[in-house]
């Protein structure tokens, strides 16, 4: 499963579409455990990286992510 990082901001509902349309299981979460349980995972962009960047440290999984 590919979890599609839910960090306030981006396209969420986007990425998952375009997932399901060509077959692979994807979700969208800010979950710990699920992300951590995830194949891989996508964080979707947007237009603003300090905004972006602000949102995701404030997020309950930026620390998973730093470790990768």
């Amino acid at each position: 499963m590919i979890a599609i990082l839910d960090y306030g901001l981006g396209n969420l509902k986007s990425t998952y579409n375009m997932f399901k349309k060509i077959g692979v299981k994807s979700k969208i979460t800010n979950n710990v455990n699920e992300i951590k349980n995830a194949e891989k995972y996508i964080l979707p962009g947007v237009g603003s990286f300090d905004h972006g960047i602000t949102k995701l440290k404030s997020s309950p999984f930026f620390s998973i992510l730093e470790k990768e």
